[in-house]
């Protein structure tokens, strides 16, 4: 399983000098490229990357969440 700790900081607390700023890098814009680094360094097979923050997480809840199937929950973001 893996997740991101999405907390966003107001931008206000991250455009401080490097020493007085809120610490942490945005959860969501560094998950991906983090997974398909190890996926491009044959470390991980994509579609095991991809069921780690999908259908994994969901399961180990309980939830019938993390996938798209006919007759289960909608569980997507269009933009």
């Amino acid at each position: 399983i893996v997740v991101s700790a999405h907390a966003p900081a107001p931008a206000e607390d991250k455009r401080l000098p490097y020493d007085e700023a809120a610490p942490g890098a945005v959860g969501l814009e560094t998950l991906l490229p983090g997974l398909l680094t190890l996926h491009h360094e044959e470390r991980a097979p994509l579609v095991d990357l991809i069921r780690a923050v999908t259908l994994a997480p969901a399961q180990l809840l309980g939830l019938q969440a993390g996938r798209l199937a006919a007759g289960a929950p909608a569980d997507l973001v269009l933009c």
